[in-house]
């Protein structure tokens, strides 16, 4: 068995809340890069949630990932990744948030697209960006 993984961002999104973003760029590039499934079973998904403009006071988010397209065996799934908040006031400061990781058993079909939307669900916190890496084994 090989394993692959496959890394996508989101661009910095003033989305609203509730709205699917595309999360499509590849790590090292800036044009949206779509994914052609190589077969075999997503074993994990690996979400980063962050927001890359000033903290909002009293926000709080959920980040979900939904995975769609003809490479997914049986149809779009959706996955929750917990999320952020900030309390009644905001204090710039920087901090550390660690990725979350799902196990998961999700058969993919061979050469056919896979596409990764993020959503952001609760009060909106300005302009975040997400990060989704697939655990492939195939």
């Amino acid at each position: 068995m090989t394993e692959y993984h496959i890394v996508r961002r989101t661009a910095a999104s003033t989305a609203a809340v509730n709205t699917a973003v595309p999360c499509n760029l590849p790590i090292d590039s800036t044009a949206a890069t779509a994914i052609v499934s190589p077969g075999g079973r997503i074993k994990g998904i690996v979400f980063t949630l962050i927001r890359t403009g000033a903290e909002v006071a009293s926000e709080s988010v959920m980040g979900s990932v939904r995975l769609s397209g003809g490479a997914i065996d049986g149809g779009a799934q959706d996955f929750g990744f917990g999320g952020q908040t900030n309390g009644a006031t905001s204090t710039a400061s920087a901090q550390f948030i660690p990725a979350e990781t799902r196990s998961c058993n999700i058969v993919l079909n061979l050469n056919l697209a896979l596409t990764i939307d993020v959503f952001w669900n609760g009060v909106d916190i300005g302009t975040p960006m997400g990060q989704v890496e697939l655990i492939i084994e195939a």
